[in-house]
Parts: C-alpha cells; structure tokens; sequence
C-alpha cells in the first residue's frame, strides 16, 4: 500500500476499489501528441490474433502500409503504449542462447486484452459517419420547416417529408 493510499474495507485500498485511473490511461493514445502515429501502431497490433512484433518490425510494417514513423520514434511509442497498459511485453521462455538474443526477446509487444478492445472502440468511433439518418426525430420537431402546400402534395414530395401520401 502506498502512502496515499487510504483503507475503504478490510485491506481493499482506494486504488484497488477504482480500477477507473488505470483503464482511462488507455485511451491517453487517443489524444496525446503524435496520435496519429499511437493510432497507427494500435491498428497494426490489434489487426492480428496475437501479433508478437519488436518496434522495428512494427516500423516496417507500418511503412508498408504508407505510415510515417521517424526512426527513433516506434520504440518510445511502444514502450509508452506498454506504460499506458495498451501493450504488453510477451511471456516467453526464459532459455536463450545469448545475451543478445535474450535482449531481442524482451523489447518485442503484443497488444494487451483491454488495449485491443479500446483499440476497435477508437476505430469504430473515428470510421462511424454522422449523416442525416442519424439525426434523432424529437430535434427533427425543433426545426422550422414549413408544411407542404398543394404544390408539394401532386408532385409527391409530401410522402418523402411526412410519410404522408402515395
């Protein structure tokens, strides 16, 4: 327990009972600075089952898809996606041959279980279309439209503003 911490009920603290600090960190990406690029590494990590890729490999594949990412940039983003709880760093085995091989195993990321849910709200959200259908009937009432005249009615385009006719 921290020092801030304070006891809600037999040992549960503050921070325990509000797991709400924790999860609103994922949506940092959404709006930090180079969010564009967070949006992208988001995409490509959720876009597959799994996807276990160092920053390098997601540099690349991001380039492929016509993304820019500066090249010193895709391991900061990685490792402040990890901080904010959208990545994780993949449990592997602990045996390697060498140092070096040991080193590549830890700086490769796979998308956590909730980054990847925030991930597909983010998306639905920025490809969702604000159209006219959208538009609620009761602000619909709100509006001054004048009702169809004689004119409208023959020509049918009372049935298309009233549901009358036809």
């Amino acid at each position: 327990m921290s020092r801030g911490d304070t006891l809600i009920d037999a040992g549960t603290t503050q921070a325990e009972a509000d797991p709400a600090p924790e999860r609103r960190d994922l949506y940092r990406y959404v709006t930090a600075d180079n969010a564009e690029e967070y949006i992208a590494i988001m995409r490509l990590f959720s876009s597959t089952l799994l996807a276990d890729l160092s920053a390098g490999e997601a540099q690349s594949a991001l380039e492929r898809f016509g993304a820019q990412i500066s090249v010193d940039d895709p391991e900061s983003r990685c490792r402040q996606l990890e901080q904010w709880g959208n990545l994780v760093r993949p449990v592997r085995d602990a045996r390697a041959a060498t140092v070096a091989e040991w080193v590549r195993s830890r700086s490769r990321y796979q998308v956590s279980k909730l980054g990847g849910r925030v991930a597909r709200q983010v998306d639905e959200v920025i490809s969702a279309s604000d159209g006219a259908r959208e538009v609620a009937r009761e602000l619909l009432g709100a509006t001054d439209v004048p009702t169809p005249g004689p004119s409208c009615r023959r020509s049918g385009l009372a049935s298309v503003s009233t549901g009358e006719g036809t």
